[in-house]
């Protein structure tokens, strides 16, 4: 199976915490699948950090180095993934631009989410949610 997995999940699997959940940890170590991470979200990633919202111990780079080692893909951001963002409904309770920006992602490459944030959810007839 192929699967994109969200910012936090990555952190989270990055730095082997014990919030991302065992069945989340078994998707991404799994031979048989492959993982994905938006580009988006090391993106996010340096924002958020700059802005000191979140700080990782061993810093970005670490973090992407990591993901490569750990056979997690980087996907590119796309035209399409650009014009399904402006498709996707706009939820009064969801406006985050980075989880849309993930799931226009998810959308446009037919990519299951790994992610443990219950808004993906709110998509049903868009994504498919893993955790």
């Amino acid at each position: 199976m192929r699967y994109l997995v969200d910012t936090q999940a990555l952190i989270w699997f990055a730095d082997d915490n014990s919030r991302l959940s065992s069945r989340a940890k078994d998707l991404i170590k799994n031979p048989d699948n492959e993982i994905f991470v938006s580009q988006f979200s090391y993106v996010e990633i340096a924002i958020k950090i700059a802005v000191r919202k979140i700080s990782l111990e061993k810093g970005l780079i670490s973090l992407i180095e990591n993901s490569q080692i750990q056979r997690i893909m980087t996907l590119a951001i796309e035209h399409s993934h650009i014009l399904a963002y402006s498709e996707i409904p706009l939820l009064e309770d969801h406006k985050d631009p980075f989880d849309r920006m993930i799931l226009a992602t998810a959308l446009v490459e037919g990519l299951p989410i790994i992610t443990f944030d219950e808004k993906f959810s709110w998509y049903p007839d868009l994504i498919k949610v893993e955790w």
